[in-house]
């Protein structure tokens, strides 16, 4: 549904005849606003899919809801790693900034 409207609204031109779409490009449903009122196209698919006939077969929240939160659940000690990482990096660009930037170190 979400190729179908992408390549209607898309009419004419050559990307209004996709066969697919990246993943990346998801984060662009709920940055294209309507028109006529404050919707995104996110909230457009959504009223779609639960008008048509058959919706209730969707059942959004059990087939969606969890997968996705799984996939998106983050591992904070693994972040806490990274940041921790990324920390001493800075530490030492900083300090090598700072060496360089002294006087009596300055490249001439």
């Amino acid at each position: 549904v979400l190729l179908a409207m992408g390549n209607y609204l898309n009419g004419g031109s050559a990307r209004g005849r996709a066969w697919g779409f990246k993943l990346a490009s998801l984060p662009a449903v709920l940055q294209t606003r309507s028109t006529t009122s404050s919707g995104t196209l996110l909230t457009c698919l959504c009223e779609y899919a639960l008008t048509t006939p058959g919706a209730a077969l969707l059942k959004l929240e059990a087939d969606l809801l969890e997968p996705l939160t799984k996939a998106c659940a983050v591992n904070m000690d693994e972040c806490s790693q990274q940041l921790a990482k990324l920390h001493k990096e800075l530490d030492s660009i900083e300090q090598l900034v700072a060496y360089f930037s002294a006087p009596d170190t300055a490249i001439h």
